[in-house]
């Protein structure tokens, strides 16, 4: 009964067109889908948004572990069959039915069963476009003449093309033999290329006969061969998707990526997804992706896809994905699923910060934060690529006077507060913004309420709780971009550092030092760090607080959670840039925050640099601005003792920003006796030594403002001097602007006249001597710098050098022997 009702659904959608005495299925006909309902396949479950732990690719033991290792279904092996199964299937070769009407339902047998690469729901995440219904199973013995079955379906085909009927039979009487089918198919595609299939029966034909081939599970070479010749005449099908997830399958072995370079699979993918539909092949198209990805994991294999037009290709297939977010729920879900795995193939390919540099791409990606927020695997890929995208030198110009980004990424806040990956994610993508101009810190900082979200999200991601005002988490998408007419502090000094980067050295360029040489006035506000410098036995080791007791907790914090905090505190640091926005954030009752900060770090016994390194630039950043309501500057003293001990740290990246740090404290008296006290002095006076040019910088700088006060000059009699006459001659004419800073310092500290009276003296004005001299300098590239920074400081301390000398040696004629 069941067989006769599909032999009934044959007649029905299959009506015979007679032509030449062949019966032909018209091509709209043949592409009708008979449905048999109430036997549908077993393996099926409901369908799931991808994780994107599935679509990782990970190294395991010093070897590539790549996705659908195991996702995809292998494939599947000849049924065995029964007596009556071998009856039914005679009966309907015999059957007194129009040829016409065995083909189609052949056809649609052919295209349903035994397929190598099905995909199931539980693997992709994908609806089926279609519930797959179980058809009578094809004979596959291991003999490989063709059934009569088979020669059926090209009958119809030899009369009016007989060399390609020459070709699918060769090809179906040489499955399993990959030495005859690599030329065959080769053969084929040649002839495909230069006869286009002049309608829609040849198309079904050849893709029945490639689909026979798939079906034994071809060697790698043969199916790049099917996916070519499928790629080009087919747009949809289930022989276009079981190519793609074959051809994914031999992606997953890292053994076989010389293979697909080598027989150009790259451009032939790269292709399929520039004229990709996404409603006809959502199936294929996600194979393609995971096949991208496990191909660029080097990265000459990432550039050759760029190269390719790769990141354009998959720009374009987003942006046709999120037109359809507004389609019934159904599509939506569809077009989800396939945006999570074409935005994780862009990642793929943009992972070392080259992606596409069009504006299209980010006006795709942007609106994706609202409509898409509470899929969370989605996001992460779009997080990603947003960072990747304001990570660029051009991200200025791609979201300049885009306030969408700002304000989209600050709603995401508290909806992923609880969420630290993603909220890593938002806040990275937010510190990029922010690192660049002074709109977006403009922006950011009008929105957040002066900083108070951000403050009071710090407090709760570190439980340190402090009386912040409390407000809505609500952002208004239309915020006023003028900041508040509070009258400003006048700031004389230079403009604060520049952004913190969340690389492994973030840098905050050092304002430039006073120049007022009519006296003894030479003060900076701090510079540039990285391999042990001085034992710890040097400094008396720092004794925890009891600030620092009562902000640990039982629980160490998780490294996510660290991570969090570090970009958070990055966003604020960046905020600290501007130089309106920098004094009354630093004078807001959330700058409190960030000493309790660094106690709590210590309190919970933390070894992360780099969260440390972040810490600091903050205070840095914040501590630049000498205004009377800073609160940084109200606990200088706490600050300096706790970064007195972290300049003895092994990273270079935290020392350098301690020393910026101490170079903006040490313009109050205080904090210059209290770092004598300490012997910090001693460590400066040692990292003159060092190679790394931005150390010293950061060293002289702090030397400078220690030697500016008088009550500071005995401490260098010793050996200040000398140090610093050692460190001119080693820097020499290697950097003019290092060495002005040093005759700086110098300048400073032959103001006591003891220090005049040093042995060296003479030896530091022969150097100098010979720096000034234009004959040396005749033919040096840097003779602009020379002349501008150089000489006008080196030449009035040799003057006042020379000065002393002279006052000496008449001091030393008048005198009378007794």
């Amino acid at each position: 009964s069941c067989y006769r009702t599909r032999l009934k659904w044959a007649d029905r959608m299959a009506a015979p067109t007679t032509s030449g005495g062949l019966h032909v299925i018209a091509p709209t006909q043949a592409m009708s889908q008979p449905v048999i309902q109430g036997e549908q396949d077993e393996h099926l479950a409901q369908p799931r948004v991808l994780t994107a732990a599935t679509l990782s690719v990970e190294t395991v033991g010093g070897s590539k572990k790549r996705g659908l290792t195991d996702g995809l279904p292998r494939n599947r092996t000849r049924s065995s069959r029964g007596e009556d199964d071998e009856e039914k299937d005679a009966a309907f070769v015999t059957a007194a039915v129009s040829p016409g009407t065995a083909a189609a339902y052949e056809e649609q047998a052919l295209r349903q069963t035994n397929s190598p690469a099905l995909l199931s729901p539980d693997t992709w995440g994908l609806p089926p476009i279609r519930p797959p219904e179980r058809r009578p199973s094809i004979d596959r013995s291991h003999n490989t003449t063709p059934t009569h079955g088979r020669l059926l379906r090209l009958s119809s085909v030899e009369a009016t093309d007989p060399e390609l009927t020459g070709l699918l039979t060769s090809i179906q009487r040489s499955n399993e033999d990959p030495a005859q089918l690599t030329p065959l198919c080769d053969s084929l595609l040649a002839y495909l290329t230069r006869n286009p299939p002049s309608n829609a029966r040849i198309k079904e034909t050849v893709l029945r006969a490639l689909h026979t081939v798939l079906a034994g599970n071809p060697p790698l070479p043969v199916t790049i061969r099917i996916c070519r010749i499928v790629f080009k005449i087919s747009q949809s099908g289930a022989t276009l998707t079981d190519a793609c997830v074959t051809l994914c399958r031999g992606s997953t072995a890292e053994a076989n990526d010389d293979l697909l370079f080598q027989e150009q699979v790259p451009a032939l993918l790269v292709g399929f997804l520039q004229t990709a539909d996404s409603t006809l092949a959502p199936d294929a198209i996600t194979a393609v992706c995971q096949t991208l990805r496990n191909t660029s994991v080097r990265v000459e294999q990432r550039q050759l896809y760029l190269d390719l037009g790769a990141a354009k290709a998959l720009s374009g297939l987003l942006s046709q994905l999120a037109s359809q977010l507004d389609a019934p729920a159904a599509h939506q879900t569809q077009a989800r699923q396939l945006l999570t795995h074409v935005t994780a193939a862009l990642n793929s390919i943009s992972s070392d910060g080259h992606v596409v540099a069009e504006r299209g791409l980010a006006e795709t990606l942007v609106p994706l934060l609202s409509s898409c927020r509470d899929d969370a695997a989605l996001m992460v890929n779009v997080l990603r690529l947003l960072s990747v995208l304001t990570s660029a030198d051009h991200s200025a110009v791609i979201f300049a006077g885009d306030r969408r980004v700002v304000m989209l990424l600050l709603q995401l806040l508290p909806a992923y507060s609880a969420n630290h990956k993603l909220l890593v994610l938002v806040l990275f993508t937010l510190g990029n913004l922010t690192s660049k101009d002074d709109a977006s810190r403009n922006l950011l900082f009008s929105a957040s309420q002066g900083g108070v979200m951000l403050f009071r999200l710090l407090s709760d991601l570190t439980g340190i709780r402090l009386g912040l005002p409390s407000g809505p988490t609500a952002v208004s998408l239309t915020p006023s971009l003028q900041l508040s007419h509070q009258p400003m502090v006048a700031d004389t000094h230079p403009r604060p550092a520049a952004p913190v980067h969340s690389t492994s050295r973030p840098v905050s360029v050092a304002p430039s030092p006073s120049l007022s040489l009519a006296a003894n006035l030479f003060t900076t506000s701090l510079a540039p760090a990285e391999t042990p410098l001085v034992a710890a036995s040097a400094l008396a080791p720092a004794t925890a607080t009891p600030a620092a007791a009562a902000a640990a907790s039982p629980e160490t914090p998780t490294l996510e959670l660290c991570d969090a905090i570090m970009k958070l505190l990055r966003v604020i640091a960046h905020l600290g840039i501007h130089a309106e926005i920098g004094p009354r954030l630093s004078a807001s009752d959330g700058a409190d925050l960030i000493l309790p900060l660094l106690e709590w770090y210590q309190g919970h016994g933390l070894a992360d640099p780099e969260l440390l390194l972040t810490i600091v630039a903050a205070i840095n950043n914040m501590s630049y601005y000498d205004t009377p309501h800073n609160r940084i500057l109200a606990r200088r003293l706490d600050v300096a003792d706790h970064l007195r001990v972290h300049a003895l740290g092994d990273s270079l990246d935290v020392v350098l920003e301690c020393l910026r740090v101490f170079g903006n404290l040490s313009r109050h008296q205080d904090v210059r006796h209290f770092l004598l006290d300490r012997r910090v002095d001693e460590l400066l006076l040692v990292l003159l030594e060092h190679s790394y040019r931005e150390l010293v910088w950061a060293s002289c700088g702090v030397l400078i403002n220690l030697t500016a006060d008088a009550t500071c000059l005995p401490a260098f009699r010793a050996c200040g001097l000398g140090c610093l006459l050692d460190a001119l001659e080693s820097t020499g004419l290697d950097d003019w602007e290092l060495s002005a800073n040093l005759c700086k310092a110098l300048w400073n500290l032959l103001e006591d006249d003891e220090i005049k009276r040093d042995a060296v003296v003479e030896q530091l004005a022969d150097t100098l001597r010979d720096l000034l001299d234009e004959r040396t300098i005749e033919a040096h590239p840097a003779r602009d710098m020379w002349a501008g920074a150089f000489v006008p400081i080196a030449s009035k301390v040799l003057a006042r050098i020379e000065s002393s000398l002279e006052m000496f040696a008449q001091q030393a004629d008048d005198l009378v022997p007794l």
